[in-house]
């Protein structure tokens, strides 16, 4: 199974759950508000421009800067900059998810990182 599958399932069957996000410098860290997967499920797809099941870094830096929500949801700023730290902030958070380090976000990959925040579970 190729790894985002393979993710979904363990995901589907309890195991392999990621318990805590990784430490981020403190502007960077992330408040751990409820939300509900038809949220999340509704920003992967506004976010996967290309429709190919998978989101890339240009992908979600587009998705940020055209959609407030997107960003808000994800707690990244809707203007990502090399210049004043933002762009930091998304390598760490995007680099979070990306567990495989193919460079792209999946639907499981995303799953998988924001379980301990959907009100569902």
């Amino acid at each position: 199974l190729g790894t985002c599958k393979k993710r979904l399932r363990d995901f589907l069957s309890g195991g392999e759950a990621r318990s805590e996000p990784a430490e981020r410098p403190a502007k960077c860290r992330r408040r751990d508000g409820k939300l509900s997967l038809q949220q999340l499920r509704a920003a992967f797809e506004k976010s996967d421009a290309d429709k190919d099941g998978k989101i890339n870094k240009r992908e979600l830096i587009k998705a940020c800067r055209e959609h407030a929500e997107i960003a808000q949801l994800f707690q990244l700023p809707q203007q990502i900059r090399q210049e004043d730290g933002s762009r930091d902030c998304f390598e760490g958070f995007f680099q979070g998810i990306d567990v495989d380090g193919n460079r792209e976000i999946c639907w499981a990959e995303l799953l998988a990182h924001y379980r301990h925040r959907l009100s569902e579970f």
